[in-house]
């Protein structure tokens, strides 16, 4: 009697078994160029790019699905309340261009994810009077630690602005400064 199993040979042991499609996509031949010089892999840049594509799509849906919840219990968004969230939203989305050196590598590979938030932020320039009002902010904060001079010019530019809300994933030493903001600074932690 034979038998009927199969051996498989080391080499096929260790073979990938996950299957994938095969994609054609377009795309300008001297970008192809360019990606190639680069040596970058177009097939994991084009399935990152999809999945972070479909990853944006389902927090929109999600998004609007909460949306409508919310229109739902508490009836339309009025138009005065539609002025006030985009005062607060230009606000929020403002910072200092200081912030970029901290926030950015230089390569713009690297850097996708900020440049994509920064192209709905308002990049605001910091001039003589801003350093100032940030110097004055440092000097009020008492202890040990001394906050940074960006840190102090964030908080400035938000007290500016006539108050505003910082978000950052390191509240410790803004929260610091803007207790001594001469407008209500919110720091929240993202």
């Amino acid at each position: 009697m034979a038998d009927s199993t199969k051996r498989q040979s080391p080499a096929a042991a260790n073979a990938y078994t996950m299957r994938m499609a095969r994609v054609n996509i377009t795309m300008p031949d001297e970008l192809v160029i360019q990606a190639r010089n680069a040596r970058l892999n177009l097939s994991q840049v084009a399935q990152r790019a999809v999945a972070a594509e479909l990853d944006r799509l389902s927090k929109i849906a999600e998004l609007d699905t909460y949306l409508a919840e919310l229109d739902a219990e508490l009836g339309p968004v009025t138009e005065e309340d539609r002025a006030e969230a985009r005062t607060w939203a230009d606000q929020a989305l403002g910072l200092p261009c200081v912030v970029l050196t901290g926030a950015l590598t230089g390569d713009h590979r690297r850097d996708y994810p900020e440049n994509r938030l920064l192209r709905a932020c308002d990049v605001r320039p910091v001039d003589e009077l801003v350093a100032r009002a940030a110097a004055v902010l440092r000097s009020q904060v008492t202890g040990r630690r001394i906050p940074s001079g960006v840190d102090a010019i964030v908080v400035a530019v938000a007290d500016g602005a006539g108050g505003a809300t910082i978000l950052t994933g390191d509240p410790g030493d803004l929260s610091a400064l803007a207790r001594h903001a001469k407008h209500e600074v919110t720091v929240s932690r993202v």
